[in-house]
């Protein structure tokens, strides 16, 4: 092998892996979708601080007050605090219909942020819904995120259904994955020079 392919691939190896290692986040708000990891709280349960969800894939974790299921949704109260969802792997888009509850003070709203598996802040939204009923929040991200916090006013009653999530490829898949391309294009061109 010449030095210049040894070289084409580790130039191309560095653009796969490196993609993912971008500190600048940008997050585009997505409509609904189905994501491979999805919870939407069919099964009841009382007032815990944390909870197993999206088959396992992610939890459900809050540092002060409580959540539960009822009616099909979740429920949080947080006086303080914050609520976190955790994924086991990177994800790069996430998305759930969401409300502050019609309890909650007027004109109360929540603070919604994304965080890297090393815990940089990569931007987030406001959940403010005036109308009852349940509304779509979702973005992407063009950072891979494991952590989605919710909270950050003084306090609020928030309410979620239908999370949906979408994991990205681990570096060893993209390696695989890039690997066989050249192999590919390596093969193809060998073909073309015979000929």
């Amino acid at each position: 092998m010449k030095k210049s392919q040894i070289a084409m691939i580790c130039g191309l190896l560095v653009v796969i892996l490196g993609s993912s290692a971008s500190a600048n986040a940008t997050l585009t708000p997505i409509g609904p979708f189905n994501g491979l990891w999805s919870e939407s709280f069919v099964i009841p349960h009382g007032e815990t601080q944390s909870l197993s969800i999206m088959g396992g894939n992610a939890k459900l974790s809050i540092n002060t007050d409580y959540f539960y299921i009822a009616g099909g949704e979740l429920h949080s109260i947080l006086h303080s605090g914050y609520m976190f969802l955790s994924f086991d792997a990177p994800v790069d888009a996430f998305g759930a219909y969401m409300r502050v509850d019609h309890f909650a003070p007027e004109d109360s709203y929540d603070h919604v942020r994304f965080f890297d598996s090393e815990k940089n802040d990569l931007g987030g939204f406001e959940v403010r819904t005036p109308l009852p009923g349940l509304w779509w929040y979702g973005y992407e991200s063009s950072v891979p995120f494991q952590i989605v916090r919710f909270g950050g006013s003084e306090s609020f009653w928030f309410t979620m259904d239908d999370l949906q999530a979408n994991p990205i490829p681990e570096p060893t898949t993209m390696l695989l994955l890039g690997s066989g391309l050249i192999a590919l294009a390596g093969y193809g061109r060998k073909k073309l020079l015979r000929n």
